[in-house]
């Protein structure tokens, strides 16, 4: 061998060993064979190097592998069919043989594959160009093989540049594929394989197609093909992720058929003359915050009985509109909807239902449209329970048989239907008018003039209720109560509709004309009369304005964004309290509405944020282990309860050193879920039935009285039970059947407060099936017999936008033995930066 070519060889084989992102891969050189000028069997384990370019002789195969441990490294030489033999099928052949490397060579013309690897582990395909073969590479029975660094191109007949089939946890990563027949790379019963950096061509096609692939990532892949009928073809193809991708083709992104759980975020992709998104017998899939644009005749994203899909924050556009939708139980939320110009002949439709759907919720849509005959919403079919969450739209038509409508304005209350709604018009969001204790629906629209539900929320408590309309009591035979009139949230039901309130009884207890039919009742002569407040107000405001009422993303005020569109309607958004911790923000952007869910620091009260309060005299029981002693206290207490001479000491949030599961889904690990890093996750085998748990370790006994759960949005609603151990045999449980139906839950404060050295999550259901926990961390104090360290503690404040100049803080102690209270200190005037921080020692004797 030339000394060069022995030099290279050390160096490319330690590159390799330094660079291989396939770790599994163990290479043994067991001998050197050198050079080789011609096609030939490898039948030993060593390094062999190409030193010119070879027709191929009457083989199989140019090189047939049949050792474990084989280099070829082909110095930029190519491998092809000799012209007047075309008898051979494969450029190289490797079966049931492992640790084989094929390095920087082309391979093109043989009538098979350029590359087959048949049961061929453990391997490397680096820095190859297989080109004019009928399959490019192509893997059987093949797993743990990475293909690095390859173009694929004019590959036929078969026309595919890649065929991975029944081999998984592969890696194809940074290859290009162009004008193959068929399939730039066809997945096919795979699991577990990343597939990025690909960029398709444009191949006749499909760039990327998955049949019944499974558990797979596809990140950062391209292409913009003229001829493929969509980049993405999925069929029974389920638990996969798209991200980063860029995407399109003369027929669209991506088709899923019969294709559950899948989750494409934060991608673009488009249509030539297609949908950008086809799902057909499609459910459970996850699509947020993605650019999709479907062009020509076609809608960004058709579904076709598809069912319980999820759509959230993507931005969409097209001459045709957004939304074709036949299906059940699917979940729109905030998206952004471009309709473009229609062709002035057919209607364009941004939201358009037809065929068997039903249950489908579309909350806080924006809907901007350009000049031509488009609509906002169009229902053809007689379709039950659409529902409209704080979405405002316009140009709307129904279809002749009607349709079961319901809307919402979050914080104020809701309108439902019970009776089918036809019509059409310039601005539905008009026609049922729901502000703070009010509902309004012009009765002069007969096909809204329905019986309903109408619930009203967050309402006063009165002396002597009753539901009142037109400003009287309403008749018994239009109006029946469904819940109390002092519930605070209120429903009752309408035969017919006007205006609809909850107040005080009328001395006189006169009762709304119109009868007991439902069309009953006038509006008023002059219709600012009975306008909200708020509406009034929206007269006075410019076209294409936004103003909010608290200042912008203000979290700890509660406030009204109103907006006057292009069109001249005027819109309001009431910030809301969506659970006990979670705050629904409304701001404006430019001129546009936008929405966040913040997790308050403390709770969500009066549709604001408040400061979490720790009582530091709240006694609660202590449960050490199995055995529960009353009367300990929380923070600071001495000797009460316990351990005699220990002490409960600071409460602060902790994160655990350790934790395990009951199972493991591959990179998914226990560890995930306490890294500090909510973006990772631990995830059980799917395969083990529940229940399942994560376990943790504080690492000794501590105090727990609260702890912080984040849990992958895609795995809620999730129901588990709370428990602690100090020897990871005997578990007792402190919370039972806790449904966490929201990712974040923070401060869920337990019953008692709990000495354990472990806590585990027992998960017993969940929407997938996985287990599954993103990070948990613990508001937790030393158990302690150190009195110096239990009778210190920290006071946190947190100011935003400068929203408060100086906080109150007051502390007092208190006798164990009594209920007497001291105050401990005057007031403490605290000035608020960024983050203050105070520590105060109490004089505990």
């Amino acid at each position: 061998m030339h000394k060069s070519l022995i030099f290279f060889a050390g160096i490319f084989i330690m590159f390799l060993f330094s660079t291989s992102s396939n770790t599994s891969a163990q290479y043994t050189i067991a001998s050197t064979p050198g050079e080789i000028d011609n096609c030939t069997t490898l039948d030993t384990a060593g390094v062999y190097i190409l030193n010119r370019t070879l027709p191929n002789r009457a083989e199989p195969s140019c090189f047939n592998i049949t050792v474990n441990n084989v280099w070829l490294i082909g110095l930029n030489h190519t491998i092809t069919i000799d012209g007047e033999d075309t008898s051979a099928l494969y450029g190289i052949f490797a079966r049931n043989v492992t640790n084989v490397s094929i390095h920087n060579l082309t391979v093109s013309d043989y009538a098979s594959a350029g590359i087959f690897f048949n049961m061929t582990n453990n391997s490397i395909i680096d820095r190859v160009v297989a080109s004019s073969n009928g399959v490019g590479i192509s893997l059987l029975l093949s797993n743990n093989v990475t293909i690095i660094n390859v173009s694929l191109n004019g590959n036929n007949p078969s026309g595919i540049g890649m065929i991975v089939n029944y081999s998984h946890h592969n890696i194809l990563s940074n290859i290009s594929t162009d004008n193959n027949g068929a399939y730039g790379i066809h997945l096919f019963r795979s699991l577990n394989l990343t597939v990025r950096g690909i960029r398709a061509g444009s191949d006749d096609s499909y760039s990327i197609v998955l049949t019944e692939v499974n558990d797979s990532r596809f990140i950062n892949n391209s292409g913009n093909s003229a001829t493929a009928t969509f980049y993405y073809l999925l069929t029974r193809s389920h638990f996969n992720t798209f991200q980063g991708d860029v995407v399109s083709s003369q027929g669209g992104a991506y088709s899923f058929s019969s294709s559950t759980y899948n989750n494409v975020t934060n991608n673009s992709g488009g249509g030539g003359d297609g949908n950008a998104v086809s799902l057909t017998s499609s459910h459970f899939n996850y699509f947020a915050n993605n650019t999709f644009t479907g062009n020509a005749a076609e809608v960004a994203i058709i579904l076709t009985t598809s069912n319980n899909n999820t759509f959230e924050d993507n931005n969409l556009s097209s001459s045709e509109g957004a939304f074709s939708i036949s299906g059940k139980n699917n979940r729109f939320i905030r998206e952004k909807i471009l309709d473009t110009v229609s062709d002035g002949v057919s209607a364009s439709y941004a939201i358009d239902l037809s065929g068997a759907s039903e249950n489908n919720t579309f909350i806080n849509l924006t809907v901007l449209r350009t000049a031509g005959n488009s609509y906002d919403l169009r229902i053809a079919a007689a379709i039950n329970s659409t529902e409209f969450i704080d979405t405002n739209l316009a140009n709307y038509t129904f279809g002749a048989t009607g349709n079961t409508y319901y809307t919402r304005k979050t914080n104020l209350g809701e309108v439902r239907y019970t009776s089918r709604v036809t019509g059409s018009g310039t601005n539905l969001s008009t026609h049922a008018r729901i502000s703070s204790n009010s509902v309004i629906v012009d009765s002069s629209f007969s096909g809204f003039n329905k019986a309903a539900n109408i619930s009203l929320f967050n309402l006063a408590t009165f002396s002597d209720p009753a539901i009142l309309r037109d400003d009287v009591e309403c008749s018994s035979t239009i109006c029946t109560a469904i819940t109390s009139l002092n519930a605070g949230n209120v429903t009752f039901q309408v035969t017919g509709f006007s205006t609809y309130a909850i107040g005080e009884r009328p001395s006189t207890g006169g009762s709304s004309s119109g009868g007991g039919g439902g069309g009953g009742g006038s509006i008023p002569s002059e219709p600012a009369d009975t306008a909200p407040e708020e509406e009034e107000q929206n007269e006075t405001l410019p076209i294409g304005s936004c103003t909010d009422s608290d200042g912008g993303l203000n979290y700890n005020a509660p406030g009204v964004v109103t907006q006057m569109n292009e069109q001249g309607a005027s819109s309001s958004y009431t910030d809301a309290c969506i659970n006990s911790t979670m705050l629904l923000e409304y701001a404006c952007t430019n001129t546009q509405v936008s929405s966040e869910n913040h997790a308050c620091e403390g709770t969500c009260t009066n549709s604001a944020c408040k400061a979490r309060q720790i009582p530091l005299n709240k006694t609660m029981p202590l449960i050490i282990g199995e055995k529960a002693i009353a009367g300990a206290s929380g923070a600071g207490s001495a000797g009460v309860g316990g351990e005699a001479g220990k002490f409960c000491g600071v409460y602060a949030i902790q994160s655990p050193t350790r934790a395990s599961a009951s199972s493991v889904s591959d990179k998914f690990k226990p560890g995930n879920a306490i890294d500090g890093d909510s973006e990772t996750r631990w995830h059980g085998d799917p395969r083990a039935e529940y229940p399942k748990w994560i376990a943790i370790d504080l690492g000794e006994e501590k105090c727990i009285k609260a702890l912080d759960l984040f849990v992958y949005q895609w795995d809620i609603p999730l129901t588990a039970d709370i428990q602690v151990s100090n020897d990871q045999k005997t578990w007792t449980t402190v919370i039972s059947g806790l449904v966490l139906t929201h990712p974040r839950t923070i401060a869920l404060e337990l019953p008692q407060v709990i000495v354990a050295r472990y806590l585990r999550v027992y998960e017993t259901s969940g929407k997938r099936p996985f287990g599954s926990l993103s990070e948990i961390t613990l508001h937790a104090a030393a158990y302690t017999s150190n009195q110096d360290e239990a009778r210190s503690f920290t006071l946190a404040t947190r100011s935003s936008a400068g929203l408060l100049a100086q906080v109150p803080v007051t502390l007092f102690t208190q006798d164990t033995s009594s209920s007497t209270a001291t105050n401990l200190s005057a007031t403490l005037q605290i000035p608020l930066n960024a983050l203050t921080k105070v520590q105060v020692s109490c004089p505990v004797n």
